[in-house]
């Protein structure tokens, strides 16, 4: 196997293994509440504190990518995220839980700057597409996955289990990343504050970035308020809830790989179009579904309105990080870290506003806002995002 083959496979299950670790327990979420004596908001605050460790993680991860080693950063990483479960599966408050959960996300963060900053290195344009395509698509995967396999697990064990299996598999990764990753290049590339406005600003990379917010905004929107939905108004248990979840697994994970592909292929401003609007019609559809959801309604409705709706997103994902990298190669780990911070900024606001409207209005109005901004997206991206054609005229500008 290729070296660069290797890289793309190992730095994709890191990948894999944050978002996994966000929403591994939400089918749990009613369990833990009684084991941990705890309010339903405090829960949900477990979900929310790591995507905003996350998204302030990617900040400083991502100009350390840019100047120093990627595999020492890496490893530095995992053995945070090591601690950070080991730490969850003893807590035996909500307090202990909240700081294992942010020690989760400090140190797993490394892998989507390390992961990108790899890709681009070692992937020329015309491949990179396809690259970016797998890594987005694991990543997609853990988010969209993590629920079916915890309450599989919550099942058979406990949801404690859940964070003991997550550290047998970092050991894993840590023997493989010393074993298999060797030691890469250091860029020395110095980034400020200054440096990230400007990504930010480019009317290519802003749209992306508004993109990945809303796209993240809406998944973890269907992580929060489904399985109370499924639960509430079709009596489903932990299992049912998982089975019908894995939909939006199987959605990303098809639409993520073709999606790649196709911002090979198509440009990357068509690849973007196609999947936000396609995500704005069928989560329009979740919507109304909310609404008219009673206990005589089959589970398979909203499965597949949560496929429909990882089709299309995914579809998207890979491009909303190529254009990043394609218009500020030379500082391609903050730039990918800009978009994933926009995406964990979606990922932490998602889990209280959805489920503080779906207390207060009801769960269709929780759905409703994530339809709103998916459409506010579509509008933004087709005023601002464009095919990056040259990128050396891209950077002058």
């Amino acid at each position: 196997m290729k070296l660069k083959t290797k890289v793309l496979y190992l730095v994709s299950f890191a990948a894999f293994l944050r978002s996994f670790a966000q929403v591994i327990y939400v089918p749990s979420l009613a369990t833990m509440r009684g084991d941990l004596n705890t309010t339903t908001a405090m829960i949900g605050l477990t979900l929310s504190i790591y995507g905003l460790c996350l998204a302030f993680a990617q900040i400083a991860y991502g100009p350390i990518v840019d100047r120093f080693e990627g595999k020492r950063i890496l490893l530095i990483g995992l053995v945070l995220y090591l601690f950070g479960n080991l730490g969850a599966y003893f807590s035996q408050g909500i307090g202990l839980l909240l700081v294992a959960r942010s020690l989760q996300a400090l140190g797993i963060a490394a892998a989507a700057g390390v992961g990108i900053a790899l890709i681009t290195d070692l992937f020329p344009v015309n491949e990179r597409g396809r690259a970016m395509g797998i890594f987005s698509m694991f990543n997609s995967a853990g988010a969209a996955s993590g629920p079916a396999f915890g309450g599989l697990i919550a099942v058979w064990l406990s949801w404690r289990a859940d964070f003991i299996v997550l550290a047998i598999i970092t050991i894993g990764l840590l023997v493989f990343t010393i074993w298999q990753l060797p030691a890469q290049p250091v860029h020395g590339q110095n980034v400020g504050l200054k440096d990230m406005l400007t990504i930010a600003r480019a009317l290519p990379t802003f749209g992306a970035l508004v993109l990945g917010f809303v796209h993240f905004y809406g998944l973890y929107t269907i992580h929060t308020l489904t399985p109370i939905l499924l639960a509430d108004k079709m009596s489903l248990h932990e299992a049912g809830i998982g089975a019908v979840t894995t939909m939006t697994a199987i959605g990303v994970i098809v639409g993520t790989y073709v999606g790649g592909r196709a911002s090979d292929q198509r440009g990357l401003r068509f690849t973007l179009m196609v999947g936000v609007v396609g995500a704005t019609i069928t989560f329009l559809a979740l919507t109304f579904i909310s609404a008219i959801t009673s206990s005589s309604m089959s589970p398979v409705v909203v499965a597949l309105a949560l496929l429909a709706f990882g089709l299309t997103a995914g579809y998207g994902f890979a491009a909303q990080l190529n254009i990043m990298v394609d218009y500020f190669p030379a500082m391609r780990g903050t730039a990918g870290a800009l978009q994933f911070f926009a995406r964990f900024v979606g990922t932490t606001i998602a889990p209280l506003l959805a489920g503080y409207l779906a207390d207060r209005l009801g769960l269709p109005s929780g759905y409703g806002l994530a339809t709103a901004l998916l459409a506010l997206g579509a509008v933004i991206a087709y005023f601002t995002v464009s095919n990056p054609v040259l990128i050396s005229e891209a950077i002058a500008k």
